[in-house]
């Protein structure tokens, strides 16, 4: 007689509670030693290598949730379209403000959530737990993943894929159930992977390799059945394809949008194609020897014959296996194709910006494709052998802890812009892109002569790479090499005119330079081209107001507000071109504003003093006088103006002739006593000192002074004062 029906029911429970554990300590593996891998990216810093462009420094990302960049987010210019990026990065910048850390591990915790939704997605379609979980081991640590992960802007390639394999697990329910809501949710997830990160338009393709295998929802396509089963399959597909349709318009339409494409003209189709075939046997080495990997691979200027005819060949002769072995091995068919699927929008036969010859990141979602390969011809290569087992669970752990080990080494790279590009340049000593982002670095540390020369090394290796010449320029007008700096300003605009930068930079070279006119006509050039930029109109505002041009330099700086209301210096500008307009209580508002966000800004109290002054709130602008003095103490306007008001007010609680007449002397020391202004006011604080003698003499000089220079205003008014002095009378505004 058999086992009762009782012992069979609590074998089968033993046996479910134990695969459920064995499941269970699976997730926890992958997680602990994802984490454990890139756990020090906490620390990392933002790179300047695009986390300070789009989100650092990006007026409507760093300012969190806003009507205005929630509306941006989904019109954006300056990339292609990934409204829900955007949104990700503001919402980081909502919750952590501009703190790095946090942004990273918000990479990090979708890169763990994608890992487990692999493995849960492999597992539930073939039951294959081991295999499954080293496939989603390998792509959770494999030295490939660093840079999606560690990246701050990376965040699109996480999150797309976040909804992609979302995707995924609910065509799984779908295929299992039917139904329209598991269809439609299928749809929608598709769209949001879509609006993360457009290069995730092969999903239909994906889904349709999934049915072949190993769904199986159809075994072969020579039978009648199977094929109408097939194009039942297609059919089922088509609005995922008219997604991915649309997906590739829009992200077309935008690429032509971008002032930094790269066109057809400076990389020729024939040689894309060429680095497109070269590049698939590139990254399949790639995965098996992980070494020298780099931030940035430069594009080469040309391919060997030779090496695109090994690479033709090679790929060839993977093609004929794959149909070999078609019938006996469908997962090499599947998990082939999916890696060259997936890595095709990213292949480089569009480009849009400065678009590398091959790219870690780009392989994100492909690399399953080889490590599916891999897993399952292993798992076949041992089926028969002994101790399979004990083999495949030693060769599993030593190429997870390979992987684990270098990926750890790779993301201590990411830490800063520093170590990032000294590592490309170890890497690629030829890497222009790292000696200009490496110059970048030390310009902003100090070291001014070191960035120059890794600019002139990035640009005798590219002597076209627009942004070298942009950003030596700057660093020779800060060493007053106007002349040299001006030569690579043009250039850059010759090689790139659509880049803003090189116009919003000689804009600001001509402004140092005094040709106002000039440099008003490129900041608005470069606005043109790239009209979020609040610096800009910053310095296109001061640029207005040197001018005498008060009302256009208002309207700029409240353009420059609108994208950037946190700035104390648009603030402290806007309130001193009000000052000008005699706009004085809207002048208070922003100076005050400015304060409160740099209570070390010498400029806006001193100008907020002028404003109180105007509004006669005399005791409160000799507070912020004496505080911009204090920050500022070789400040000759603002000595006088504190000197004019301790001498001139003498009915006030601050009137101090004594204090007046030394602050006066020491402004007129600061500018020789050439300054007619500065000299009424120590004649002022003489005469209120009662030393008129002094006074009349000074006054007299200060007359001179005024009439020489043809300053016919204030003319009449040191004469009015000084026929006080000459009868020992002070001066007095009250």
């Amino acid at each position: 007689m058999g086992r009762s029906t009782k012992s069979l029911s609590a074998e089968a429970i033993t046996s479910a509670t134990v695969k459920t554990r064995w499941i269970a300590a699976v997730y926890l593996a992958l997680a602990t030693s994802t984490i454990a891998v890139y756990w020090p990216v906490r620390n990392f810093e933002f790179l300047n290598f695009d986390d300070t462009k789009y989100v650092r420094d990006h007026p409507y990302v760093n300012s969190g949730f806003t009507r205005q960049g929630l509306a941006w987010a989904f019109t954006d210019s300056i990339s292609y379209w990934h409204p829900l990026t955007w949104l990700s990065h503001m919402l980081d910048c909502q919750l952590f403000g501009v703190n790095p850390g946090p942004h990273h591990l918000v990479n990090l915790f979708f890169h763990i959530v994608n890992t487990m939704l692999l493995f849960t997605i492999l597992w539930k379609m073939t039951s294959a737990c081991w295999r499954s979980g080293f496939v989603a081991a390998a792509f959770a640590l494999h030295p490939l993943r660093v840079e999606s992960v560690a990246w701050i802007v990376e965040r699109k390639d996480v999150l797309s894929s976040l909804f992609w394999m979302l995707t995924i697990v609910v065509y799984l329910r779908f295929v299992k159930k039917h139904g329209k809501v598991n269809y439609l949710s299928t749809l929608v997830l598709f769209t949001l992977a879509l609006m993360a990160k457009p290069t995730v338009v092969t999903l239909p393709f994906i889904l349709l390799l999934l049915d072949y295998w190993p769904l199986e929802r159809f075994s072969t396509l020579l039978s009648a059945p199977s094929r109408k089963i097939f194009y039942s399959l297609i059919i089922e597909k088509i609005p995922f394809f008219i997604l991915s349709a649309v997906s590739v318009y829009v992200s077309l339409v935008s690429t032509q949008r971008l002032a930094n494409a790269i066109t057809t003209v400076s990389v020729p189709m024939t040689l894309r194609i060429a680095n497109a075939i070269v590049s698939y046997v590139k990254y399949i080495v790639m995965h098996i020897w992980p070494g020298a990997l780099s931030p940035f691979y430069p594009y080469p200027d040309s391919i060997p014959l030779w090496q695109v005819i090994g690479a033709l060949l090679l790929l060839s002769l993977l093609l004929v296996c794959i149909f070999r072995t078609i019938k006996t091995r469908p997962y090499f068919l599947v998990g082939s194709l999916w890696f060259f699927g997936t890595l095709l929008p990213s292949i480089g036969l569009v480009q849009a910006g400065l678009w590398p010859a091959v790219a870690d990141r780009f392989t994100y979602l492909s690399s399953i494709g080889v490590f599916l390969v891999v897993a399952w011809a292993f798992y076949d290569l041992l089926k028969n052998y002994r101790y399979k087992n004990l083999v495949g669970a030693l060769s599993a752990t030593a190429v997870l802890g390979a992987f684990a080990v270098t990926s750890h080494l790779q993301v201590g790279y990411w830490q800063n812009s520093n170590t990032l590009f000294e590592h490309a340049l170890k890497v690629n000593k030829d890497n222009y892109v790292a000696h200009s982002s490496l110059a970048y670095v030390l310009c902003e540390q100090g070291k001014r002569d070191e960035a120059i020369a890794h600019y002139y090394q990035s640009l005798s290796i590219k002597p076209s790479y627009a942004t070298s010449h942009v950003n030596l320029g700057a660093a020779l007008a800060a060493k007053e090499q106007l002349e040299e700096a001006e030569k690579h300003f043009t250039e850059a605009i010759r090689i790139n005119p659509r880049l803003a930068a090189a116009h919003s930079s000689l804009a600001k070279l001509y402004a140092q330079q005094g040709k106002l006119d000039l440099a008003v006509a490129y900041y608005k050039r470069a606005l043109e081209l790239e009209p979020l930029n609040y610096a800009v109109y910053n310095s296109l505002g001061q640029a207005l107001a040197q001018q005498g041009n008060s009302a256009d330099a208002i309207a700029n700086f409240g353009k420059a507000l609108q994208l950037n209301p946190s700035s104390a210096q648009i603030h402290a500008n806007l309130g001193q071109a009000l000052v000008e307009e005699h706009s004085f209580d809207k002048a208070v508002e922003h100076l005050d504003k400015a304060i409160q966000l740099d209570p070390n800004s010498a400029k806006s109290h001193f100008y907020l003093a002028r404003a109180l002054s105007e509004k006669k709130q005399y005791s409160a602008a000799v507070v912020h006088l004496r505080r911009a003095i204090e920050l500022k103490s070789d400040w000759p306007a603002a000595i006088n103006s504190l000197a004019w008001f301790l001498a001139a007010y003498k009915n006030s609680d601050f009137y101090n002739p004594g204090e007046a007449v030394n602050l006066a002397e020491r402004a007129c020391e600061m500018t020789n006593y050439d300054d007619p202004g500065f000299l009424d006011t120590l004649a002022v604080a003489y005469a209120a000192a009662d030393n008129f003698t002094e006074a009349v003499a000074t006054a007299e000089k200060a007359l001179q002074l005024a009439q020489t220079r043809g300053q016919n205003e204030p003319v009449g008014q040191i004469r009015d004062r000084l026929e006080l002095y000459k009868n020992s009378k002070p001066y007095s505004e009250n």
